[in-house]
């Protein structure tokens, strides 16, 4: 009883706390978008810069449409959760926007992409977008400073489970013991800089999709599993 109580005041502390973090965010990012509109009017259509001011748009999108859902995080919500999104093409993505941090990191990328099966799982494609944005780049950080390999595998459930999952496995040194329990716990983190937020976010997220993820150490390194109920594709 006691340790669920502590785990409700720190649930509510994060939930009080995203709030506040929340509404700061959104002015400074409401000025980065309107800079952004304001160039890209500036530039002509054939312009090579317009590309990257695209990708910079979408991306302060995505930003911005997280900052709302973060104050929605602790609280029923079923917008969006049942749209349907293919897992391989949200892993290809993530691979791409982290292409930056994997190379200044040393970090290699094997994903072992399926041939068959269906991977259209359902729920909010930002918000699971989130979600392997926070449990690679935690990968990525664990593997510093020597670096290593990331490998991606997509599994399908057991017959009957209906959901799919994908295997996020470095080569970096492991979980410990005494933190495994407390992993997705908010304000738990091995880093000199970080709050722990990333896994305990994300661990709601998926729950919140009748998903699971976790976590386990494997010869290698640590494996983080992601699985979500699988969508039909008619």
């Amino acid at each position: 009883m006691h340790e669920q109580l502590v785990q409700a005041e720190k649930l509510a502390a994060m939930g009080r706390m995203l709030a506040s973090i929340t509404h700061e965010i959104n002015n400074p990012l409401q000025t980065i978008k309107n800079s952004l509109y304001l160039i890209q009017a500036d530039i002509d259509s054939d312009d090579p810069v317009v590309e990257y001011l695209e990708i910079a748009s979408a991306e302060t999108q995505r930003i911005s449409n997280l900052v709302g859902q973060l104050r929605e995080i602790y609280r029923p919500s079923n917008s969006n959760m049942e749209a349907s999104f293919d897992l391989v093409s949200i892993v290809f993505e993530i691979e791409s926007l982290l292409h930056g941090q994997s190379e200044a990191g040393k970090v290699k990328w094997v994903i072992h992409q399926p041939t068959t099966g269906n991977w259209y799982v359902k729920g909010d494609k930002d918000q699971i977008k989130q979600v392997f944005i926070n449990v690679c780049n935690n990968s990525i950080e664990a593997m510093q400073p020597t670096g290593g390999q990331l490998e991606l595998i997509f599994k399908q459930g057991i017959p009957g489970s209906n959901e799919a999952g994908v295997l996020v496995r470095d080569t970096g040194p492991g979980i410990s013991v005494e933190y495994m329990d407390r992993l997705f716990e908010p304000f738990q983190t091995t880093k000199l800089k970080g709050a722990g937020l990333g896994l305990a976010i994300s661990y709601e997220i998926v729950k919140k999709h009748n998903g699971r993820l976790m976590a386990r150490n494997y010869e290698n390194g640590a494996e983080l599993s992601v699985w979500l109920p699988l969508s039909s594709i008619d």
